[in-house]
């Protein structure tokens, strides 16, 4: 899904990163899980949420990593 949504980001003119990161909402709580709580569970079983809730906290620490990096102090 995030490869997706990067491609379709991509030919508009914009990151691919940006549309990783809106395939995350969209598969995530803010959307799916509201609109569709049952393919939410399906997709999400409880027992995987703190799996995939430590992995993105994990995910989240090194984006930001990567994203400390290419800072350009001079600007």
């Amino acid at each position: 899904m995030a490869r997706v949504f990067g491609f379709i980001l991509r030919k508009i003119g914009h990151p691919s990163v940006i549309g990783e990161i809106l395939a995350g909402i969209f598969l995530g709580p803010s959307f799916i899980g509201y609109y569709f709580p049952e393919f939410y569970g399906f997709v999400f079983p409880s027992k995987s949420l703190a799996n995939i809730q430590f992995l993105s906290q994990v995910g989240l620490i090194l984006f930001m990593f990567v994203v400390g990096m290419e800072l350009d102090l001079k600007l």
